[in-house]
């Protein structure tokens, strides 16, 4: 589980919490976006965030203000899910995410 461009911490704790109860990665992207509660004056529109499952399953969300960066990008795959906010977003991910 991880979350980047504008964070809010409280997605990893509740997000493995859901995970363990045996809901899918698609499930508590669902559930976390839904509960986000614009942590410090940022909302879904600003978040980039991964799953992956012990199982290999994946989900990923980059929101609207997150995907206008020129400089963002994110790949998903089966036990793989890439996200970059760098400078060499997109040539990293295009280089990394065809090794898995």
């Amino acid at each position: 589980m991880a979350s980047q461009f504008e964070t809010n911490p409280h997605y990893g704790p509740r997000g493995l919490a859901l995970l363990t109860q045996g809901m899918s990665p698609a499930e508590v992207m669902k559930k976390i976006l839904a509960e986000d509660g614009n942590f410090d004056g940022q909302g879904i529109e600003a978040r980039q965030v991964g799953i992956v499952s012990i199982d290999g399953r994946t989900a990923s969300y980059t929101g609207e203000e997150a995907a206008g960066a020129e400089w963002l990008a994110h790949v998903r795959a089966r036990a793989t899910a890439f996200r970059e906010t760098g400078w060499l977003a997109r040539m990293w991910l295009k280089r990394w995410s065809g090794r898995f």
